[in-house]
């Protein structure tokens, strides 16, 4: 728990040094590559964990923790790189609603079938702020 903590803490105090020096986009792009490769030494640590060899193991195990932490810088980069393209300060708004509701689509779509719950929450939302006739008329 606390590696977890330092670690964050340590790249949110590097993360603007690491966008001042490189280019937005360039450490987009690296963080997004590491998020893939984090899932790819999972089964690597299984096979040390079989071989008992407890050293390399926390090593490993630490190894993919940071990386887990440099995938998830993704997600400040977004809202950095919708500010430098939005057109102008009135579309920004628009553009960042836009942004997290392709996130949250992103979500629903690895988490299951939710689409009927909104459908139902968006339809007693609709529903409150209807018109209802008296029926004298």
């Amino acid at each position: 728990m606390f590696f977890m903590g330092t670690t964050s803490t340590f790249l949110k105090l590097c993360m603007p040094l690491l966008l001042r020096r490189f280019d937005h986009l360039r450490v987009f792009a690296v963080c997004t590559l590491v998020w893939p490769l984090t899932f790819a030494l999972m089964p690597a640590l299984n096979a040390v964990a079989r071989q008992r060899q407890s050293a390399l193991l926390w090593a490993g195990i630490r190894l993919v923790l940071v990386m887990s932490r440099v995938g998830t810088m993704v997600f400040s980069i977004v809202m950095i790189l919708v500010r430098e393209t939005a057109p102008g300060p009135a579309s920004l708004g628009t553009t960042n609603v836009r942004l997290r509701v392709a996130q949250r689509g992103c979500y629903q779509v690895r988490s299951g079938p939710t689409a009927p719950s909104s459908s139902r929450d968006i339809d007693a939302y609709s529903s409150l702020f209807a018109v209802r006739s008296s029926g004298r008329d």
